[in-house]
């Protein structure tokens, strides 16, 4: 057994499995993680990868990264768990387990906050474009203010689901849609030189904006790199005044939830006014083996471990 400080359980969905010599299906996933637990045995702790379902008070198996390779390990104990897992029904349970039991980043709060587009309005509605459960009346009352509404699914991310009507005749019910206000940001931001159809991502760690970087769409308005969408980086001093206050005042109201890594996505409408798009309790630390993307991914990584480490102290 490897001497460590601290032992941190990172815990997915089905992206991990028990099957191959590694814990990622994807490469690429692989290659980060692998840099991510470098930086912690750097920090005198070690990484456990695994799936949430492998966890029983204890982890029963995983994967961790050793002398260069990936190593199967089982029955491990742990001393805190980064939360990478999905939030349903479920899972509800076990998070509220492991909470009980171990630092969890993020709080149940939080991610509660983040996954939920209707609580995000709700928290935030002076940001967020106006944001009602998507019944027929709701709908066909923003239709005659906007000639476009957006219809997008109450717990899902990754831009799945999400749709863009501008006829009543369009609309179909459905269980935990909603319906919101179209923002137009096809004028781009003009601070950042970015034209067309974006939204601005900025990651918090703790009480810091950590890094940021602009997605925009191949076509269409879903500008998530998982749908082809492409990334633009900028320092954290590069992005626009107001939309760096609003980050900051979102932090606030999340400064009682202890340690946090979380994303704001924002949204520049027509009169360079930022909204916020969505909020995402589980940012992608991954560079897709892209070395430009490294260079700036890397110190996030070494952020967020920091983070955990000061979790679990």
């Amino acid at each position: 057994m490897v001497m460590v400080n601290s032992r941190i359980a990172v815990l997915w969905d089905s992206e991990v499995d028990w099957q191959g010599d590694e814990p990622f299906k994807k490469d690429y996933i692989n290659n980060s993680y692998s840099v991510f637990s470098e930086i912690a045995s750097e920090r005198g702790s070690e990484v456990v990868i695994g799936k949430f379902s492998w966890y029983e008070d204890k982890l029963t198996k995983g994967y961790c990264f050793r002398d260069g390779e990936w190593v199967k390990v089982e029955d491990i104990s742990i001393d805190g768990i980064f939360d990478k897992f999905k939030f349903d029904d479920e899972t509800i349970d076990l998070k509220r387990k492991m909470h009980s039991q171990l630092p969890v980043l993020n709080s149940f709060e939080l991610e509660e906050v983040c996954k939920d587009k209707l609580k995000t309005y709700e928290e935030f509605p002076k940001h967020v474009p106006e944001t009602q459960v998507a019944e027929k009346q709701n709908v066909e009352e923003m239709l005659e203010e906007d000639e476009r509404v957006v219809l997008k699914p109450r717990y899902d991310f990754g831009g799945k689901g999400v749709k863009v009507i501008d006829n009543i005749g369009d609309f179909q019910s459905e269980e935990d849609l909603l319906v919101q206000r179209f923002v137009d940001s096809s004028t781009g931001i003009q601070d950042l030189g970015i034209e067309g159809v974006h939204d601005l991502r900025v990651i918090v760690v703790d009480d810091e904006p950590a890094t940021s970087f602009v997605r925009t769409p191949d076509e269409g308005f879903i500008s998530n790199v998982s749908r082809g969408g492409s990334m633009h980086h900028f320092e954290i001093e590069e992005i626009p005044e107001e939309a760096l206050k609003i980050a900051e005042e979102v932090d606030e109201g999340f400064s009682h939830l202890g340690h946090r890594v979380y994303a704001v996505d924002f949204i520049f409408d027509s009169d360079g006014k930022p909204w916020i798009l969505e909020m995402n309790s589980k940012p992608g630390l991954v560079f897709y083996d892209d070395e430009d993307v490294r260079s700036w991914k890397e110190p996030l990584m070494e952020k967020v471990v920091d983070n955990l480490l000061r979790m679990v102290d």
